[in-house]
């Protein structure tokens, strides 16, 4: 190692024997498994008995309590209204072409309902946008995190800010305070 290299110590005990970086936490106690193969077994209700035999699909992914606390936050999706509209129009197009009478009246009416239901979409793709904004620099936060396993917290090695594992999620999307705290 490099002289240059600062050593990440924890900000509360001030040691660096017990820390984890979050993200390794989160990767070495989440387990994803899946089996398949012949199953059988009995059932019962009341007095009567019955056997059964079949082929079985399973897949499961379970986490650590700790794991739970610790996750990275969730990237947003985008609203289905703005997915949905250009699938709206391209509706109203094709069948539009070709109708008259009722029909067309029908059209005319969910076209205005579709309108006002939407809008343009603007205002939901700025609101995404800006929550993903948010999101990329949560996660930056949350890549360089760490724990300390004899203090129970959660900190940033780079403001030296820390908070109780319960508190990630809130404690990523924070911006960085210009001196340490404890949230």
């Amino acid at each position: 190692m490099s002289d240059d290299l600062e050593t990440v110590v924890c900000p509360v005990c001030k040691k660096d024997q017990s820390i984890q970086r979050v993200p390794a936490i989160v990767s070495a106690g989440t387990v994803t498994g899946t089996f398949s193969g012949a199953s059988s077994g009995t059932v019962r209700s009341g007095d009567q008995r019955g056997d059964y035999d079949g082929y079985t699909n399973l897949s499961g992914t379970t986490k650590s309590d700790l794991v739970r606390l610790l996750e990275p936050p969730t990237q947003p999706k985008i609203a289905r209204l703005i997915i949905a509209k250009g699938n709206f129009w391209l509706l109203f197009v094709l069948l539009g072409l070709g109708s008259c009478g009722i029909f067309s009246l029908v059209m005319l009416g969910m076209l205005f309902f579709g309108i006002a239901m939407i809008g343009d979409g603007a205002e939901e793709r700025a609101k995404y946008s800006n929550r993903m904004d948010r999101w990329r620099t949560a996660m930056a936060r949350w890549d360089r995190l760490y724990y300390c396993h004899r203090d129970g917290i959660t900190f940033d090695p780079v403001t030296g800010e820390h908070c109780q594992p319960a508190n990630t999620q809130t404690f990523v999307y924070q911006q960085p305070a210009p001196s340490s705290a404890t949230i």
